[in-house]
């Protein structure tokens, strides 16, 4: 069976065409793309998604629906995240969407988003260690612990990277002391997570902040999955990244580490800074990465709960 899942973000729309086996629930992606369309613009400040931004929207969920016919999908399914959780018009929205699309967007609370990027970057790990996951998005940050029978621990955190851009960098690069006041904030964010010190932890992180960081390090100008799949990050690189990264403007980014940050140049700095900060209060030596996250984990709750879609 061939399936298409759509992560649909405060900053990024993912696409996964994956084939699936529906005795072991594994999931073999065949095609992926992302589209950078920020649909979150303005979000914070207005209550509402922009029309601009719903028609970007539409236009690419059609794109994806054309790819994902061309590869025979069976089904499409499609998750909304953050934004549809506060934006006054998300149900508009989605009735637009299913209307001109034929897509239905599924809103996911924190704690489903949750669940899902779970079950997509554990999908391919073995581990006897407790898991941390975190996932660090445009407008929300989830951190997850537990094992392979469940999870034990999970918040869905108001911060992310374009939150944090918005809300305190006003300069471009971030003056220091923006940087500082952001930094504080996070600290604050994440004052109650804690781990077990008796506990051995496997951390691990999804989304574009650390798969571009993984590029960004080994000057990589084209996504190679299978490169940053596992790669471990160390605290000491993380924090060196966020020194350079913090000095230099949207423009000089895209100039130093090209399309790899295409729509993401101006909020990578505050991506880092969130990951940078959360090793810090955990007190942790590093992360792996992941490229699999919440658009894997989708396709997984879907083999498992068919009557949810």
């Amino acid at each position: 069976m061939r399936i298409a899942s759509i992560d649909i973000g405060s900053n990024t729309i993912l696409l996964l065409i994956a084939s699936v086996d529906m005795n072991t629930l594994t999931v073999t992606p065949l095609f992926q793309e992302y589209k950078m369309p920020r649909i979150s613009t303005a979000l914070l400040s207005t209550g509402k998604i922009r029309n601009d931004k719903i028609e970007e929207l539409c236009d690419i969920l059609s794109e994806y629906k054309k790819i994902a016919a061309g590869y025979g999908c069976e089904k499409i399914i499609a998750c909304g995240t953050k934004p549809f959780r506060i934006a006054n018009n998300a149900d508009e929205i989605i009735i637009k969407a299913k209307r001109v699309t034929g897509v239905n967007i599924k809103p996911l609370t924190g704690a489903e988003e949750a669940d899902y990027s779970w079950l997509g970057a554990f999908s391919a790990i073995q581990t006897r260690k407790t898991k941390l996951l975190l996932d660090i998005g445009g407008g929300s940050t989830e951190v997850i612990f537990g094992s392979d029978h469940s999870i034990n621990y999970s918040v869905s955190f108001d911060i992310g990277a374009v939150y944090l851009r918005e809300r305190f960098f006003s300069s471009d690069p971030p003056l220091p002391g923006e940087i500082n006041e952001a930094g504080q904030q996070i600290k604050e964010v994440f004052e109650n997570v804690k781990l077990n010190p008796e506990d051995e932890i496997y951390p691990v992180a999804v989304a574009g902040t650390p798969t571009s960081l993984v590029c960004m390090i080994n000057n990589m100008r084209d996504y190679d999955e299978k490169f940053i799949e596992g790669y471990f990050l160390s605290a000491g690189e993380i924090k060196r990244m966020l020194e350079i990264t913090s000095r230099l403007s949207a423009s000089e980014l895209r100039e130093k580490y090209g399309s790899i940050l295409d729509g993401r140049a101006d909020i990578i700095t505050a991506g880092i800074l969130i990951l940078s900060k959360f090793l810090e209060r955990t007190e942790l030596n590093g992360i792996y990465v992941s490229g699999r996250g919440l658009r894997f984990g989708a396709v997984i709750n879907f083999l498992k709960n068919r009557s949810e879609w």
